[in-house]
């Protein structure tokens, strides 16, 4: 039994890392973004003039046409930065859930798809798609998913029902 962590493995979780990063930092600079839209949305002119014997201060408020891409761009940034965020915390969870199927199966020969269910906590349907993603990226290569007794099973493994039989051709 042998987990594989090839070189193309490697680069694609340090790939999905950066992707996370750059998601959550996209996520901030749209709140920043947001909050300037809204700065300039209840923003108003002041101006202040002096004369010889006056001073006069005008201060001009803006219409709400005027102010309403503000507060559109705003929202959107918001409604941005939470999807983002959202992305950034999805990839971050799948990653664990990874880590932690993987550290249940080292070792095992056949574990059931139940017995894992039971100890993550996760449905048979999420486990299932998690260990076939994995297969397919090859983080556990060295297995298979036996969907007729529901079990994720070493290509190593040997039932104890098998028999060896050593059969001797005269031709």
């Amino acid at each position: 039994m042998k987990f594989k962590l090839t070189n193309n493995q490697t680069l694609n979780f340090f790939i999905k890392a950066y992707i996370a990063y750059l998601l959550g930092a996209l996520g901030i600079l749209s709140l920043g973004g947001a909050w300037a839209s809204l700065v300039k949305f209840t923003q108003k002119t002041t101006q202040t003039t002096t004369g010889i014997f006056f001073k006069k201060t005008i201060t001009e408020h803006h219409s709400f046409s005027e102010r309403l891409p503000y507060l559109i761009g705003a929202i959107v940034l918001v409604a941005l930065a939470v999807y983002l965020f959202k992305a950034t915390a999805k990839m971050f969870i799948v990653q664990n859930r990874y880590k932690k199927y993987e550290a249940i199966i080292k070792g095992t020969e056949r574990i059931s798809i139940q017995e894992l269910s039971d100890i993550t906590g996760n449905s048979r349907k999420v486990i299932i798609t998690d260990l076939q993603r994995m297969i397919d990226s090859e983080m556990i290569s060295d297995y298979y998913i036996d969907h007729k007794l529901g079990a994720i099973i070493s290509k190593k493994f040997i039932p104890e029902s098998s028999t060896k039989k050593v059969v001797r051709c005269e031709n």
